[in-house]
């Protein structure tokens, strides 16, 4: 549900002192330039930029046209939010008698945006590898606007999501195998590019198209990446899998309660990518490829469950959890959120230093031998 702010006038600007008090109350509801805001749904976390949990600032533009030619209108003015509406940080800002205005918001954009006469872009935007301070990215354009008939029109800013969103769970579905997991990570991904932005409005909600199987594209600008070969990783509390064949995914991004809940959600930027492919017999971390390393220990399960006497099948030298290299082809949008879940005990992950696969299972292959005669018969005859 999209829940919109709307602000109230701006305070009147003064003027000569031969305007009345009516003149002055007139001109400021009239043609002071009020914000209202918007957020997709999709977003980084619960407590992050949400529908429900709106932005607190963001920067505008504006670009003036009188469809002759056009020259900027406002340069990066600070927004907040504030006692219920979005005023403007520096001082207000008027419509122009004629014309139109095109407006252009970020937030979040770590100083990489550039007014670009008009042709606003978002240069060289990198994404932290810590992913507990990745932030969400999002933007807003309005095209077209002209001076409002009354003072209850806004600007109606509608903020989309820049990034793709990616977050992990686990099942194991072996009740033979026992599963510890304490890491994930996602290797040979583009960490840094720029952002051009559409000239076409952000309306209309991401998530209500989604809800009928379609995905609004409209107003979407486009991703240049700049370089492939980053790797992001998340470590968190020891999550264990018992086997079942029934077993729900548990999360992983999600499991340490101490932590605030993005601390593992990774937020990066939108991409297509080939998987590693193992089968060239070239470590992952010497490929272009993508792929993930999940930090894990496996056991095998003797008996009913598992017991500490049960025999590891997968660790590390020092006996605890070792990576496991995963092949993935990436296909991020933005504004999506992508949930990785990863099934253990159904096809295997390989040794990322051979690359070998990882629980091979046990197969077998039976032949029986033929029955052989004995050198001699045995007489079962007896005097007794």
């Amino acid at each position: 549900m999209k829940i919109q702010f709307m602000c109230m006038a701006l305070s009147a600007m003064a003027l000569v002192s031969s305007c009345s008090n009516d003149e002055m109350t007139a001109m400021s509801e009239v043609d002071a330039i009020n914000f209202g805001v918007t957020t997709e749904s999709v977003s980084r976390a619960a407590d992050v930029y949400c529908n429900a949990n709106l932005l607190s600032s963001f920067q505008v533009w504006a670009r003036y046209g009188n469809g002759i030619s056009w020259s900027t209108y406002i340069d990066g003015d600070r927004i907040v939010y504030s006692n219920g509406t979005w005023e403007n940080d520096n001082t207000p800002r008027y419509w122009p008698k004629e014309g139109t205005l095109d407006f252009y918001a970020v937030t979040n954009d770590q100083g990489c945006w550039d007014w670009n006469a008009g042709n606003p872009v978002i240069r060289d935007f990198e994404v932290s590898e810590d992913v507990a301070s990745q932030i969400d990215l999002l933007y807003a354009v309005k095209m077209g606007q002209s001076k409002p008939a009354n003072s209850a029109s806004k600007v109606m800013l509608n903020f989309r999501h820049a990034l793709s969103q990616v977050v992990f769970q686990a099942k194991n579905i072996n009740p033979k195998v026992y599963v510890e997991v304490e890491g994930v990570s996602i290797c040979n991904v583009a960490g840094k590019g720029t952002y051009t932005l559409a000239s076409l409005s952000t309306d209309g909600n991401t998530n209500e198209h989604s809800r009928e199987g379609q995905y609004e594209t409209s107003g979407r600008g486009n991703w240049t990446l700049a370089s492939s070969a980053s790797a992001y990783s998340v470590t968190f509390p020891t999550v264990s899998l018992s086997g079942d064949a029934t077993a729900a995914a548990v999360s992983l991004t999600n499991s340490d309660e101490s932590a605030p809940a993005y601390t593992h959600t990774m937020m990066l930027l939108p991409q297509t990518s080939t998987a590693w492919d193992p089968n060239t017999g070239v470590r992952p971390a010497e490929s272009a490829g993508t792929y993930f390393l999940i930090k894990c220990k496996v056991w095998n399960v003797a008996g009913d469950r598992f017991s500490p006497a049960d025999v590891a099948i997968w660790e590390g030298s020092d006996h605890g959890a070792s990576n496991v290299a995963i092949p993935v082809a990436l296909n991020w949008e933005e504004g999506k959120k992508y949930i990785y879940t990863f099934i253990f005990g159904k096809g295997s992950g390989y040794d990322p230093d051979g690359p070998t696969p990882v629980m091979v299972p046990i197969t077998f292959d039976v032949t029986v031998d033929d029955f052989v005669n004995a050198d001699q018969d045995v007489d079962l005859s007896t005097e007794d």
